[in-house]
C-alpha cells in the first residue's frame, strides 16, 4: 500500500507538515480555481467520470515551485469522453476550440485531444484508451510529471525523487528524434524551476549504490498504483474509516517499469512496460447489490476491492 505521508523523512525546505492532507486539498483547491473551475464541482466530475488531472498542476501541489501552469490537462477514460465534455461545458461554462485525431505512437495510450477554453483559461482533455486514466502518465518524459490528482487525492508516484525535486528521465521517450527533442525541452524548463534531471538514478546524490530493480525510485524496478514506493495523500472530505481512501473511482491497477538501463552489475536495456491490470478475482455475487432500503452497499463494494489491493 502507498505509504503515508508522515513516513517521509521530509526535507527542511518543506517541513513535516507539507503533505498533511489539510493542506494538500487547500494547494489543489487553489490550483483548480487559478484554472478557472470551481474546486467542489471540478472534483465531481474527476470522481464521476474516474478522470484525473496530471501534468505541471500537480507539482505545485506537491513540491514549493513559484510557477502558475499555462494550462491543465485532463486524463479521461475513452468511455467517459461524451460525459467529461458536457460537464465542462454545462457546468463550468468551459467551450472546446479544437480538437486533434493525431496518429499518436502505438503506445501512447492517446486516442485524442480536445482543448477547452474559458476566458484565457485553457484545458487539454486527454482521452485514454483503456480502464484507467493515469495509465498514460507513465509515459511521460520523466519522473516528475509521473503524479496526478484524482477525486479522491493526489498521487505521486516517484516520491523519494519529485519531494526532493530529482527526476529520472524515461528512455522510452527518447528513442526517436522528435520525442528526444521534446523531452530535451521539458528538462530544461523543469531545471529552471529547480528540478535536477539525470539519466539513472546514480546520478542523485544518495542513490549511487542503490539495488537495482528493488528500490522503489530506480526506472527498472516493477512498480503499481498501490505499492509501498508511492505516497498517496487522501482528501479529508473523501476519507471515511468506512471506506478508505482510494486513488480513483475505477477498480483497476497499473503496472510500469520505465524503459532504459539496468545500473548493475551489467548494464541491460530494457523496454517501457505500462500494463492495467483487471479487477482481482472477485464475484459480483458475493455482494447483494439491492441491499437494504437506504444502504450504501456501493461504498463497501469498494472498501473490499481495496483491500485487495493492500494486501
Amino acid at each position: 500500500m502507498a505509504f503515508r505521508w508522515e513516513s517521509f523523512p521530509f526535507s527542511a525546505e518543506l517541513g513535516s507538515q507539507w503533505m498533511a492532507p489539510r493542506f494538500v486539498e487547500g494547494r489543489v483547491r487553489s490550483q483548480l480555481e487559478r484554472a478557472g473551475l470551481q474546486p467542489d464541482i471540478a472534483l465531481r466530475i474527476l470522481r464521476k467520470t474516474e478522470s484525473v488531472i496530471s501534468g505541471s498542476t500537480t507539482l505545485p501541489v506537491l513540491i514549493n515551485l513559484s510557477f502558475t501552469p499555462n494550462d491543465l490537462d485532463m486524463y479521461t477514460p475513452l468511455r467517459y469522453e461524451g460525459i467529461v465534455l458536457v460537464e465542462l461545458s454545462t457546468k463550468l461554462a468551459f467551450t472546446v476550440f479544437r480538437r486533434t485525431e493525431e496518429h499518436y505512437k502505438v503506445d501512447s495510450s492517446i486516442v485524442r485531444v480536445h482543448w477547452l477554453r474559458k476566458g484565457h483559461h485553457i484545458i487539454n482533455l486527454l482521452v485514454v484508451a483503456g480502464e484507467n486514466a493515469p495509465a498514460a502518465i507513465f509515459r511521460f518524459h520523466s519522473t516528475i510529471v509521473m503524479n496526478f490528482i484524482s477525486g479522491y487525492g493526489v498521487f505521486c508516484g516517484y516520491p523519494e525523487l519529485t519531494l526532493r525535486k530529482k527526476s529520472i528521465a524515461n528512455h522510452s521517450v527518447l528513442q526517436d528524434k522528435i520525442s528526444r527533442s521534446r523531452a530535451l525541452v521539458c528538462f530544461e524548463k523543469y531545471e529552471s524551476r529547480g528540478v535536477l534531471t539525470h539519466d539513472d538514478l546514480r546520478g542523485h546524490d544518495g542513490w549511487v549504490s542503490h539495488v537495482c530493480g528493488t528500490d522503489k525510485s530506480c526506472p527498472s524496478t516493477l512498480r503499481s498504483l498501490h505499492d509501498d514506493g508511492s505516497l498517496f495523500v487522501s482528501f479529508q472530505s473523501t476519507s471515511t474509516p468506512e471506506c478508505p481512501p482510494i486513488m480513483h473511482s475505477g477498480f483497476a491497477s497499473v503496472l510500469w517499469s520505465l524503459g532504459g538501463t539496468r545500473c548493475a552489475p551489467l548494464p541491460i536495456s530494457h523496454p517501457l512496460v505500462v500494463q492495467t491490470l483487471p479487477l482481482l478475482f472477485i464475484e459480483e455475487t458475493e455482494f447483494d447489490t439491492k441491499g437494504p432500503p437506504g444502504e450504501d452497499v456501493h461504498a463497501e463494494m469498494v472498501a473490499s476491492r481495496v483491500r485487495l489491493f493492500t494486501l
